[in-house]
């Protein structure tokens, strides 16, 4: 029994050597195998390498030919060279051809492509593919840009009250008949007589319309805020205007120019100077009773005043001026607008005793959609209107006069 075991030990030992054996031959095969792919891969990089450096060698000579092509021809400048690079780069025969290149697959060796004169004239240039490349910034919010207007108005300077009626009236003193005096004790008092008339002011409107497309409206809002903003601006330009020199005729308000009272001359001196002109109608109202709180000028004139030059080429500014920003003729501030005329002047004591404006409407915009033939033609109407009236009532209080007229007659 013994010897049977030792035989079957000596089967196993045997078996498993062929085993060991056997599975060395594999690893050697496996490790041959291995050793061929490896050579394999280095071959085929080795032959890429080849391909990519022969290509590139190929492409590097299709540019150096076109870049020497590019040089000789004289007439053309360098922008126009620079587009006729970009056109070459961005065909699709150089796009094929690089791509074949990097991928390495060498379905190409080479490309071309000619030269034409077209590619190098000014109409081709990188101008023509803007649109394509650049995108414009819109600024301003769409804001369309236009002239400035004027930065004051003379609501700022004339007392403003209210109305609900189509007119306003108010009675006038037209003459009074003073015979108020001291009287001896016994003796008849004297009679004063005062004739007092009803004077009438009829509102009015200023206003102005505009049409607009509302395709244009819905494409370019911002143009809304734009039109409504120019209409008030210019609806109050013409205010200005009206409160300043309208003839309270023909649906115009009373105006303060036209209703002022001339200003007379006071000076008889050789060296009269607009300051001069401007303390003698401060005067003026002075001695009627009234407290001048404004001169109205226009800025030429304001320029005039300020460049007064004595006989030595120096400034004058009398010691009552103060040019801190603000100039003040004997403590009366000077309203600078260009709605009054050159060379004239008004000085005004604008107290709501002396001058009112009346406002009936409030300036308002409005659109509408049914306008003439707004539905048929898809427009919209922007209107802007104001119902206002201006009283005056003491004529008096104003004063306006000329500085040429006056400066004439100063120094005769």
């Amino acid at each position: 029994m013994e010897e049977n075991k030792s035989t079957e030990v000596k089967e196993g030992m045997k078996a498993l050597a062929d085993s060991m054996e056997k599975s060395n031959e594999e690893m050697k095969m496996i490790g041959k195998a291995h050793e061929e792919t490896k050579q394999l891969v280095e071959g085929l990089a080795g032959e890429l390498a080849g391909i990519k450096e022969d290509s590139m060698a190929k492409m590097q000579e299709q540019i150096d030919e076109i870049d020497t092509n590019i040089k000789s021809l004289g007439s053309v400048n360098a922008k126009e060279s620079k587009d006729a690079f970009h056109n070459l780069v961005q065909s699709e025969e150089f796009k094929e051809f690089s791509d074949s290149v990097m991928s390495g697959s060498n379905k190409s060796n080479g490309f071309s492509m000619g030269l034409k004169t077209s590619d190098m004239t000014t109409g081709n240039t990188l101008a023509a593919l803007a649109g394509d490349y650049i995108i414009p910034q819109m600024v301003r919010g769409g804001m369309p840009v236009h002239d400035p207007e004027w930065p004051r108005h003379f609501r700022e300077i004339v007392p403003i009250g209210r109305t609900n009626s189509q007119a306003i009236t108010f009675p006038v003193e037209s003459t009074i008949n003073d015979s108020t005096d001291v009287r001896a004790e016994g003796s008849a008092m004297a009679q004063t007589d005062v004739d007092i008339t009803m004077t009438t002011k009829a509102v009015t409107n200023i206003s102005a319309y505009s049409n607009v497309t509302r395709d244009f409206l819905a494409d370019a809002p911002a143009f809304e805020s734009y039109l409504k903003g120019r209409l008030m601006a210019k609806l109050l330009n013409d205010e200005d205007d009206q409160i300043l020199n309208g003839t309270d005729a023909s649906n115009q308000l009373d105006g303060l120019a036209d209703s002022a009272t001339t200003a007379t001359d006071q000076l008889a001196d050789s060296d009269v100077q607009r300051f001069d002109v401007l303390m003698a109608a401060i005067v003026q109202a002075r001695a009627a009773a009234y407290r001048p709180n404004w001169i109205v000028m226009h800025p030429s004139d304001m320029l005039q005043l300020y460049t007064t030059k004595d006989g030595n080429g120096m400034y004058i500014y009398p010691g009552d001026v103060r040019t801190s920003g603000q100039i003040n003729v004997l403590g009366v501030p000077v309203f600078e607008h260009d709605a009054i005329t050159q060379t004239q002047f008004l000085v005004a004591d604008l107290s709501p005793e002396n001058v009112q404006l009346f406002l009936r409407e409030d300036a308002s915009i409005e659109m509408w959609l049914q306008d003439g033939s707004n539905a048929r033609s898809r427009e919209v109407t922007i209107t802007i209107n104001e119902r206002l009236v201006q009283a005056i009532y003491r004529t008096g209080a104003l004063i306006g006069g000329d500085f040429d007229t006056l400066l004439g007659s100063g120094s005769a």
